[in-house]
């Protein structure tokens, strides 16, 4: 897995949010934004391009009135 978010940077997003952060919660949160880009990056590469867009899952319809 590829560091992409370091201690630093997670301590720069949060001085910008105005949260306070400890050392071990600026370590664990860089870990966690590291894995879950780290899936990110593995959902691109998956080939949909066979795969027709969803927009409508529940199969309701409108029932309002045209006018």
């Amino acid at each position: 897995m590829k560091k992409i978010i370091s201690k630093d940077l997670v301590e720069h997003i949060a001085k910008l949010a105005k949260i306070p952060v400890s050392e071990r919660e600026k370590e664990k949160l860089a870990e966690g934004f590291n894995k879950t880009l780290a899936v990110v990056d593995e959902l691109f590469k998956v080939d949909v391009s066979k795969v027709e867009p969803t927009h409508q899952v529940t199969g309701l319809e409108n029932v309002f009135r045209e006018d």
